[in-house]
This record gives C-alpha cells, sequence and structure tokens, in this order.
C-alpha cells in the first residue's frame, strides 16, 4: 500500500514489502524513474528472504513533490539527504542500500556522506562518474561512453520531448528495449507499467530535472575511498549505457568492494530468467549473512 511521508521538507511516497521488524532494505528507484517502476519481484523475493523492503518516489517523480528547479535547483546530495528522510520518517536507523544505474549514484552519495544509516551498500550497474558534457566521452574521469544508438537516442529526445501520453510511453518503451537484457522485455507489460506511470505522475515532465542534478553533482572517485560498509557492485557484460569499465571503476574506487559481472547483463534489471535469478542470490548473499555468494566464470575483455 501507498502511503506519503513527510521527508527533508517535501512530501514523499513510499511502499514496502514484507515484515517492518526485518532488516531494511532500502531500493531507490532509477533517476527518473517512479519507486513503482522498480523491480517488484525482485523487492518481493528479497522480502521472502526475510528483508523488509522499502521502495518510494524520489522528489520530481509519480506522486512525490515536484520541484520549481529554476528556482530551486539540487544536485545528487539533495536526492540523498531525500532518502535519509525517508528512513527517518519511518523510523528506521539504518539500511542496506540498493541502487540501480542512476540511482546507485544517489546510494553512493547516501554512503558517503550518512555512512552510519548504512548497514551494506549494493551498486549496480552504475559508476563512479557524473555526465559531462565537457568531456570526449560524456562522462567524468574519461571513462568510456555510451553506444552509439543510446546516444542517438538521447538526441532525438532532447531535440524533441515527447508531448502527450501516447508519446511519452512510446518514447520510453523504445528507450527500454534500447538498454533491456536480451529476453527480459514483454511489451505489453510495458506499456501497462509505463501508462501507471505517466497517469500516477503530479508532472511527468519533472523527471528530467534528475539529469540536471547528475551534472551539477561532482565525481564521487576520490570520496568513495572512505567508505568502509560491505560493498557489492554488480554490473553486466553486455551495458550499452555504462560499459563495464564503470563497474570496474566503482569497485575500485570502494574498499574492500566485490565485483559481480553478470553475463548478458545490460542495463536493464530483468524480472526473471537466470541472469534475476544470478542477481537476486548476489543480493542476498550480501544482505543477508550466511547465504553462499554465487560462483561467476570470469569474462575477457582484453
Amino acid at each position: 500500500m501507498e502511503r506519503m511521508a513527510r521527508a527533508n521538507g517535501i512530501d514523499i511516497c513510499w511502499e514496502d514489502f514484507g515484515k517492518p521488524d526485518h532488516p531494511a532494505v532500502l531500493m531507490i528507484a532509477e533517476l527518473g524513474q517512479q519507486g513503482v517502476g522498480g523491480p517488484a519481484r525482485l523487492c518481493q523475493r528479497l522480502a521472502a528472504a526475510g528483508c523488509r523492503v522499502v521502495r518510494y518516489d524520489a522528489r520530481d517523480t509519480g506522486r512525490s513533490s515536484p520541484i520549481d528547479f529554476d528556482h530551486h535547483p539540487y544536485t545528487l546530495t539533495d536526492l540523498a539527504a531525500d532518502a535519509v528522510g525517508v528512513l527517518d520518517a519511518l523510523d528506521i536507523a539504518s539500511a542496506h542500500l540498493v541502487g540501480c544505474a542512476s540511482s546507485a549514484m544517489v546510494a553512493q552519495e547516501i554512503a558517503i556522506n550518512h555512512p552510519q544509516r548504512v548497514r551494506t551498500l549494493a551498486s549496480l550497474m552504475s559508476t563512479t562518474s557524473v555526465i559531462d558534457p565537457a568531456s570526449p566521452t560524456g562522462y567524468s574521469g574519461g571513462l568510456p561512453a555510451a553506444a552509439p544508438v543510446v546516444q542517438d537516442f538521447w538526441a532525438a529526445l532532447e531535440h524533441r520531448p515527447p508531448v502527450g501520453r501516447d508519446e511519452w510511453i512510446a518514447a520510453m518503451l523504445r528507450y527500454r528495449r534500447i538498454v533491456a537484457t536480451a529476453g527480459s522485455l514483454n511489451d505489453r507489460a510495458e506499456r501497462l507499467e509505463l501508462a501507471r506511470q505517466f497517469d500516477r505522475a503530479r508532472d511527468i515532465a519533472a523527471a528530467a530535472h534528475h539529469d540536471l542534478a547528475i551534472i551539477a553533482s561532482q565525481d564521487r572517485t576520490e570520496r568513495l575511498a572512505a567508505l568502509a560498509m560491505p560493498s557489492l557492485v554488480v554490473h553486466g557484460s553486455s551495458d550499452p549505457v555504462l560499459p563495464y569499465l564503470h563497474g570496474i571503476a566503482t569497485a575500485s574506487a570502494i574498499p574492500g568492494a566485490r565485483l559481480v559481472v553478470l553475463d548478458g547483463l545490460a542495463h536493464s534489471l530483468p524480472e526473471s530468467g537466470s541472469v534475476a535469478d544470478k542477481l537476486l542470490h548476489a543480493l542476498v548473499a550480501h544482505i543477508v549473512k550466511g547465504v553462499p555468494a554465487p560462483k561467476m566464470k570470469p569474462i575477457k575483455f582484453f
């Protein structure tokens, strides 16, 4: 059941899976997406493994507060403070953090700025970098660029943003097809879920502010060196948005981080299949102690 919380001075919509007295997992939705768009089956499976999974709409998405970005600009640090505010509102002293892609940047910022609130960190399909229009690759630190098909989609979207419900759903579905793990996309289910997101959003266009927040933020490489909590980095061998070297950079920046490479994983979290099972196993092994970690075959890239 969705509920509202007052956190960091704004209204945030949240829901949870599992028992309230179980260890809390904060599942942070990818920036620009709503909490309800996160992997429900993964949340349910983590709850079945003994966790209380909390997911929420970040500011400027879903039913949470839209922000006048021109007058009140924000960065990833502010989005991290919102997440901590959710923990405060739910009276959760500390949580296991799970962030995917751009939301893992928020998870990293929480770990950097609020380490006492973090039991473990799981950074999935992400990077230490930020979007840097001045960089030849588009990312700070010289990390590799997104695949041309991804860059072409971004350029087309910037040139002509979608107008209205049907165009928005069609555009988001095209992007999901580009970044999806092979065999994981169900067009009908994706359309229904995107329609739900459009219909429940207070301001669907406001989600674009998250890209501006990333651009306004700092590269995290040096600051991640101070982390001491158990950390897991998961990256796909087929990621077209943040190529595999971004995963290596993330794991290298965090002391003691464990890197799990999932062969075939692109830039989306599949709800079912062997890749989804391996991801769940890795997360459960990381969060719930006593579960053996999955054995992965090494992947040669050079």
